[in-house]
């Protein structure tokens, strides 16, 4: 069997939350800014969710959040107004929470 996509996935649980953490493995992101990576993932990509969160032990209470590089660059010289984004994926719904970091 050959693989398209491989993700890096942590799982984790916090405060009863359980969810996973997509670390690395997402590729680029086309979008100058996180509500155009946003509307990228939820039109062009929603099978990233549906593997993440409907896979044979998903859960309808999990949750996915996906790092990725910030889109906030400063000017060249200075220093990164934000080193990472992400973004929050939920089972029952197809929306995205952009969260700049």
């Amino acid at each position: 069997m050959r693989w398209s996509r491989t993700l890096n996935v942590v799982d984790c649980h916090c405060e009863g939350e359980s969810g996973k953490v997509v670390v690395g493995g997402m590729g680029a992101v086309p979008g100058e800014s996180m509500f155009d990576n946003r509307v990228h993932l939820q039109g062009e990509m929603d099978q990233i969710r549906k593997i993440l969160l409907f896979q044979p032990r998903g859960a309808v209470w999990h949750n996915a959040n996906i790092i990725l590089p910030s889109n906030n660059l400063p000017p060249e010289g200075s220093a990164p107004l934000a080193r990472l984004s992400f973004l929050s994926r939920k089972t029952n719904s197809r929306r995205l929470s952009p969260c700049p970091t």
